[in-house]
């Protein structure tokens, strides 16, 4: 008994919740049921169309990030010297330099993007980036086999890893937007 009575309004409260729940709105012209207000209205969109500008913008962040991550890797390049007869240091100095791009190209590219009222993705940002840095070694890597000199296979690879890594990066950012 000393149950009974809490139990029961505990059950008179549901039934009276789903009772209100169940109520649907008349569909030929009565009044709606009250606290009923209509559907919820759009959202206004919070980004604007894609622009010159805004690309623009992703353009330099990216490749202010892409400077970012690769100064360390040709600051270890510098200080290595010259190699004996095994040379990890370009090894070492790519495997660091790729690293370091994949962080900062994306966060240069979204953040650009945001400061100009875009809402694409970082994740989708830094796949672009990863997707257009393959496509940039693999380009580096037709440049090697070509028998450059060093001076214009460095600036072969920059120039291709730069180029597609950013454009990866911002095309990546873009189809993320809304």
């Amino acid at each position: 008994m000393r149950w009974g009575i809490p139990c029961a309004a505990l059950v008179l409260c549901v039934l009276v919740s789903a009772q209100a729940r169940a109520q649907v709105v008349p569909s030929s012209g009565g009044a709606p049921p009250p606290g009923y207000y209509g559907p919820a209205p759009e959202p206004a969109p919070t980004t604007e169309p894609v622009s010159g500008e805004r690309l623009a913008l992703e353009a330099v962040g990216g490749v202010l990030g892409f400077a970012v991550g690769v100064a360390p890797a040709i600051a270890y390049l510098a200080a290595s010297g010259s190699c004996g007869d095994v040379c990890l240091e370009p090894a070492i100095a790519a495997g660091f330099g790729t690293a370091t791009v994949l962080g900062t190209v994306p966060a240069g590219v979204a953040i650009a993007g945001y400061l100009m009222r875009g809402n694409g993705g970082y994740g989708w940002s830094l796949l672009g980036t990863a997707v257009g840095l393959v496509a940039g070694w693999a380009i580096a890597f037709v440049g090697a086999a070509l028998d450059l000199d060093s001076g214009p296979r460095l600036a072969f690879t920059l120039t291709s890893t730069t180029l597609l890594s950013v454009t990866g990066g911002i095309v990546g950012y873009e189809l993320s937007s809304d």
